[in-house]
């Protein structure tokens, strides 16, 4: 678990700051918003969550 952790972390860095810049994008917003509003609410939760840390 130990050996693994810095490459985890790396990748969920990553995979916040991609949903960020995704969300950073009108279009992706409101074609979210209308096809999968579940999933547009768990990335806001990440990118608030990225923020706050």
């Amino acid at each position: 678990m130990e050996q693994d952790y810095g490459a985890d972390h790396l990748d969920l860095v990553l995979t916040a700051g991609y949903i960020t810049r995704l969300l950073s994008n009108a279009r992706v917003v409101r074609h979210l918003a209308h096809r999968f509003p579940d999933i547009l609410a768990e990335f806001q939760k990440i990118t608030e969550t990225r923020k706050v840390a």
